[in-house]
């Protein structure tokens, strides 16, 4: 249970039930979970930012923002059950904890889309109720972990964010790593938060390191193998990552990134008429949806055709 005393016994417990089944892959458990409590409570935001969180997390599945309704819809419920929330509940540290959740989780899914500025309002929200919830709990880990990703984050791109911000990357590397600890249901959260925290200091092995950890413990969850992926191919080992990304195939042959991806490193590994079935493959499963993928793979596949010719 998560906050004994201070959260609704009813909320803490379907907040850890829609935690593992969504990293049960089942999904739209999940969701009906945060659907539920946010028709159960309508003046708690814990609903809506399940969903935020869930979204993100499906999302990641194909490294892209095909949900990105969905999520902007949850995040204007979150905005508004927060409103309520913070005129009526008691002012603990769970109400403080809650209300930097809501609005934290909307700042990061703003850096992950690269707008860092309009990620840094709600961010800051987000880290100034976290802050005042370890202030009144200093074993408040799910604060602790906020505040570590938002300190890391503000000093690594201080240099675009309006004022001056003192370097504290290692002070929010060292409580993310600390709230993975100490909080069981924080431990994946904290090791992919470590993940992008490496990928963006550009150190690759130590990014690979936390995926080789999470792939050994839950083979079967894609996302995984998609970040390990990712981390080779920036590294430049194709070889590599296409064994990743074929793994995650097969997992599940309806995701559609792995057939862009394995098309790409196929192409690396001057394997030219395998790129070419992935990526007509990417093409097939991908239909009429949208994705920040499809201009990459149509350049590619043209300029695969050309050299054919």
């Amino acid at each position: 249970m998560i906050f004994p005393g201070q959260a609704d016994p009813r909320i803490s417990a379907d907040i850890m039930l829609a935690y593992d089944l969504a990293l049960d892959r089942d999904y739209a458990s999940a969701r009906e979970i945060c659907l539920r409590l946010y028709r159960d409570f309508p003046n708690n935001p814990a609903g809506p930012t399940g969903e935020m969180v869930l979204y993100q997390v499906m999302m990641l599945e194909n490294e892209d923002y095909n949900l990105d309704k969905e999520f902007r819809s949850a995040a204007s419920r979150a905005e508004a059950t927060s409103k309520r929330f913070a005129a009526t509940a008691p002012k603990n540290d769970w109400y403080f904890t809650i209300l930097g959740a809501a609005s934290g989780i909307k700042g990061i899914y703003f850096l992950r889309k690269g707008e860092y500025v309009n990620g840094l309002l709600p961010g800051m929200k987000g880290f100034n109720y976290m802050q005042t919830a370890h202030k009144m709990s200093p074993d408040n880990w799910e604060a602790r972990m906020a505040m570590g990703v938002y300190l890391y984050y503000r000093s690594a791109y201080s240099n675009v964010l309006p004022g001056s911000w003192a370097d504290q990357r290692q002070k929010g590397i060292n409580e993310v790593i600390e709230a993975g600890k100490n909080r069981r249901y924080l431990n994946e959260v904290s090791r992919i938060a470590m993940f992008y925290i490496y990928m963006n200091e550009k150190d690759h092995d130590k990014a690979l390191g936390y995926m080789k950890g999470l792939i050994k413990e839950r083979p079967e969850f894609p996302a995984f193998y998609q970040l390990a992926g990712r981390a080779l191919m920036e590294k430049g080992d194709y070889k590599m990552a296409y064994q990743y990304y074929l793994k995650m195939n097969e997992i599940d042959p309806e995701l559609y990134l792995p057939y862009c991806k394995l098309g790409e490193c196929s192409m690396d590994m001057k394997k030219d008429e395998d790129a070419k079935k992935w990526l007509i493959k990417f093409f097939v499963v991908l239909g009429d949806q949208e994705s920040v993928h499809r201009k990459a793979a149509e350049k590619n596949l043209k300029k695969l055709n050309q050299s054919g010719e």
